[in-house]
Formats: structure tokens, C-alpha cells, sequence
């Protein structure tokens, strides 16, 4: 891995989704040679993957959980009000028993 390939990696990072011209441009490198840079440091495994991250305060929560939660005596109405489901956990909009 050179300077170059490093320059690569740095905008990547930075941001996953350039194109491939816009890092060929920043790195001095035309399109292909560029190209077959990131190719190369993919099937390395130095580029694991790509992946977007998501703003929540934008998005809102996107994501559904499942818990299991037991109760002594069975009872889901004792549920409801056990510490568990008070205390700085968001409150749900639906129940599934």
C-alpha cells in the first residue's frame, strides 16, 4: 500500500459514497487507474465494506425491538408498570404478548 492508496483511503472514509472520478481527481489519478485501486484494496479485504450512517434526529428511531421479559407471577399488566418498562426506556407505541 503507497501514498496514493492511502489518499484513497482517507476519502473513503471520509465519505464512502465519492466517485470514483471525484477521488481519481483528488489523488491525481484518471479514472481507471483509480479504479483499479479501490478494486485491489477491496479484494484485500483492506475495504471491508461500505456503509451508510443514519442522522436518528433526522430519521427518528428506524429500528424495532424485540425483548423477552419474564414475570414472576406471569402476569403481563405487572409488566407494564415494573421498572423495566419505566425507566429510560422509550415508550412504545404497541405491545405484541
Amino acid at each position: 500500500m503507497d501514498k496514493i492508496d492511502r489518499q484513497i483511503l482517507d476519502l473513503l472514509q471520509a465519505d464512502g459514497s465519492l466517485p470514483i472520478v471525484e477521488i481519481a481527481r483528488q489523488v491525481g489519478l484518471t479514472k481507471v487507474p483509480c479504479w483499479k485501486r479501490v478494486d485491489r484494496l477491496k479484494k484485500a479485504g483492506v475495504i471491508a465494506r461500505f456503509t451508510a450512517i443514519v442522522d436518528k434526529k433526522t430519521v427518528g428511531n428506524i429500528f424495532t425491538y424485540f425483548l423477552t421479559v419474564e414475570s414472576p407471577d406471569k402476569t403481563p399488566g405487572r409488566l407494564m408498570t415494573s421498572p423495566v418498562f419505566s425507566r429510560d426506556i422509550p415508550r412504545r407505541k404497541k405491545y405484541i404478548w
